[in-house]
């Protein structure tokens, strides 16, 4: 079995865990949708940490960003789509105001406004910074994901 075809194979098990219930069929609880979110990123990660075409850490890193946005957006199986929106703290508004500074809109959960969810995962690359150097592709030594 690849590393897709098990984390695929996870995803649909956490959502069948998720829903199972004695009285059948039910709408997912806050924790449940949390739980079953997390474990699909740690599978996410386990998928990066095996696979084999990335070879540099920038190259594993991206893939594990690429693949929570791309979860995030809807298109991963077993988990649907996700409202990607900010929620300042009350009082950003006025402080950024009085810096001279944007603010970012705020929310509640009736009126949702500049929700950034559904693309995300299609926008990853296109913005992308250019790359310092190669330096920035290795571990440095010492660090935990370092193996030697």
């Amino acid at each position: 079995m690849t590393p897709n075809e098990r984390v695929e194979q996870s995803a649909a098990e956490i959502s069948k865990q998720a829903h199972a219930g004695p009285d059948g069929p039910r709408e997912l609880t806050e924790d449940e949708v949390q739980r079953v979110f997390l474990d699909q990123v740690r599978a996410m990660c386990r998928y990066w940490v095996e696979e084999s075409i990335a070879t540099t850490v920038k190259e594993k890193v991206e893939g594990v960003a690429f693949s929570i946005l791309v979860a995030l957006d809807g298109g991963n199986i077993g988990l649907p789509g996700f409202i990607v929106a900010p929620s300042p703290h009350p009082d950003d508004k006025e402080y950024h105001r009085s810096h001279g500074e944007n603010w970012y809109p705020e929310n509640d959960p009736e009126a949702v406004k500049c929700d950034i969810g559904g693309s995300l995962h299609e926008h990853f690359h296109i913005h992308e910074p250019p790359a310092n150097n190669a330096a920035s592709d290795t571990i440095p030594a010492g660090s935990p994901g370092d193996n030697t």
